[in-house]
């Protein structure tokens, strides 16, 4: 019987290979020259995109559906960034805010100051612009400045009980640019100002927010 191992080679060079039993046409000790194989490459595995998960081009079907089925009298209670961005008409949200009530007006807009963002920032613009049109036109105007200074906690509300729900810096950005619309009062908008010049000392940004609210 003969057992035979035999070795490929390396890169090192030959390897002897050996031969055990009543070998007669062999030599005891046979070289040979190392056959060397190049392995096939593998290919590498392809790099997930940077752009997965993003959508471009139009808004698909489901998305139109989703803006249709928000509950937008819940967001007028309990505003979300999520929804937010679903927002493309402003109508639909002030549908759903009774835009001739002072107190229910400030206070979304007490809300709505919590979420804003470099992300956000015009869409909370572009809805308390279109609401304060809206309202100012159908509100007493002296109330509804009242219950937007109650909402910055710049006065205090009549009802003891009341906790202003706000960011007041990022409220009084989205006034500001709004005091600057035909539709805001001149004395509004130099009542709110007055209190801005009082508050001043708590604003990182103040001086633009005053400026916009000077006649």
């Amino acid at each position: 019987a003969v057992v035979s191992t035999q070795s490929t080679g390396s890169l090192n060079g030959a390897q002897p290979a050996f031969s055990f039993g009543n070998a007669t046409t062999n030599p005891p000790f046979q070289f040979s020259a190392p056959v060397l194989t190049k392995t096939p490459e593998k290919e590498a595995a392809p790099k997930p995109s940077p752009f997965a998960g993003f959508e471009f081009g139009p808004k698909t079907t489901s998305t139109v559906t989703a803006v249709e089925n928000t509950d937008w009298d819940k967001f007028v209670a309990n505003p979300t960034e999520s929804d937010l961005r679903k927002i493309s008409d402003t109508q639909v949200v002030l549908n759903a805010i009774e835009t001739g009530n002072a107190s229910k007006v400030a206070a979304f807009i007490g809300r709505l100051s919590k979420l804003v963002s470099n992300e956000t920032s015009a869409t909370c613009q572009k809805l308390v612009t279109a609401l304060l049109a809206s309202s100012y036109a159908s509100c007493n105007p002296t109330h509804l400045t009242n219950e937007l200074l109650v909402t910055l906690d710049f006065i205090k509300s009549e009802d003891k009980d009341f906790k202003p729900e706000s960011d007041p810096e990022a409220m009084l950005q989205l006034l500001s640019y709004t005091a600057t619309e035909a539709f805001f009062p001149v004395t509004s908008r130099k009542i709110v100002g007055a209190f801005v010049k009082k508050q001043a000392s708590k604003l990182r940004n103040s001086a633009g927010i005053i400026e916009r609210f000077e006649i």
